[in-house]
């Protein structure tokens, strides 16, 4: 039984990267809900489930692209929305309408992964290296569905900063998660982390099961699936 690579399974826009800067302070399932899945009562392997618990924890958040227990992240963009884009760099002549500048793709982004609790602030990076921090009233979140990614919208009039380093030069700090302790976790997605858990129990090693990815457990699908955020890249 293997473990899916997360690459396959969620696609990452090129031009973005993630970085965590805090840890969750608690994984997102009690040692005791496990054991007693498993109907063990002796505390010799305790250190070798919480393990599992975190593997679980680990497996399904990429799987799903959510974050269970809340923590803090940090989205570095190259260059803001609209910015080398292909025909910036054409010598030919493209006609869009006025609004798709304006109004349209290039005013909003997409925060990676679900569900965003909280926008810290949106930051750029100057051409010399210096941060500025950007200002609040130029952007609206858009936060208020769990299932979708977060947007960065910016309000009419505003416009992205400029004179900034090629690579690197927009970042966001925010927080992701359902909340700080196991309980404000959905119920279905607990019991997802349980599921795996006790699949990676079951198959400590090679083994002859005909399903070879946890994750395609028929069990474990219908727990998880209705919950996966999908995306194919974007601004």
């Amino acid at each position: 039984m293997s473990l899916p690579l997360s690459g396959s399974t969620v696609p990452r826009p090129v031009f973005k990267r993630l970085q965590q800067t805090s840890a969750p302070p608690v994984l997102p399932l009690d040692l005791a809900i496990l054991k007693a899945h498993l109907r063990i009562t002796h505390t010799a392997e305790d250190s070798y489930l919480s393990m599992l618990i975190g593997t679980a924890t680990e497996v399904v958040e990429r799987y799903l692209s959510r974050k269970l227990i809340t923590r803090g992240m940090r989205m570095w963009m190259d260059l803001p929305p609209g910015a080398g884009s292909p025909w910036d760099y054409w010598s030919g002549i493209v006609q869009l309408p006025i609004s798709y500048a304006t109004v349209g793709a290039f005013r909003w982004f997409d925060l990676m992964q679900v569900p965003v609790a909280e926008v810290v602030d949106v930051r750029y990076v100057q051409e010399d290296g210096t941060e500025q921090v950007f200002d609040v009233a130029n952007y609206l979140v858009d936060n208020s569905d769990p299932d979708m990614p977060a947007r960065i919208i910016l309000v009419r009039g505003a416009t992205w900063p400029s004179d900034l380093r090629i690579a690197k030069s927009l970042l966001v700090n925010y927080s992701v998660g359902y909340g700080a302790t196991a309980d404000a976790v959905p119920t279905p997605l607990r019991h997802g982390v349980l599921l795996v858990a006790a699949a990676l129990w079951s198959n400590r090693g090679d083994n002859a099961d005909p399903q070879s990815d946890v994750l395609g457990l028929p069990g474990i699908q219908a727990v998880l699936e209705p919950f996966r955020v999908m995306s194919l890249g974007g601004l």
